[in-house]
């Protein structure tokens, strides 16, 4: 936590994992990040949530979709860089998935839905 707060505190926006995830360094940057806004009081700051092992049940009124164009070509990049990521015989097709998907879904946020909803 000590790493990122200098690095997050004039941030308006994270984009982090869900909440209940069965992917433990996916938790834990879900824990931290929620940890870190609290400690800096990030009020205002939008939590934009997505989900990759377990479905992400967001209400209408929180769903976001995001058309993703040429930037799903740097996730796959991204994502290539890290070999843990292809520690399931699942995340290759998974990874390939990112690779060709047009849009993202994500839940939208604030600091005060936490523990409201299930992905958050």
């Amino acid at each position: 936590m000590e790493k990122v707060k200098d690095f997050v505190k004039n941030a308006d926006r994270f984009v982090i994992p869900s909440a209940n995830n069965n992917h433990p360094d996916h938790q834990a940057t879900y824990d931290i990040a929620i940890r870190v806004a609290e400690e800096l009081n990030l009020t205002k700051l939008e939590f934009y949530v997505y989900a990759l092992y377990n479905p992400l049940n967001v209400q209408r009124e929180n769903l976001i979709k995001i058309k993703l164009g040429d930037l799903r070509f740097k996730v796959y990049e991204a994502l290539k860089l890290h070999k843990s990521e292809f520690y399931t015989k699942d995340m290759n097709w998974q990874s390939l998935a990112i690779r060709d998907r047009r849009r993202e879904r994500f839940g939208v946020y604030k600091l005060d839905d936490k523990g409201k909803f299930d992905n958050f």
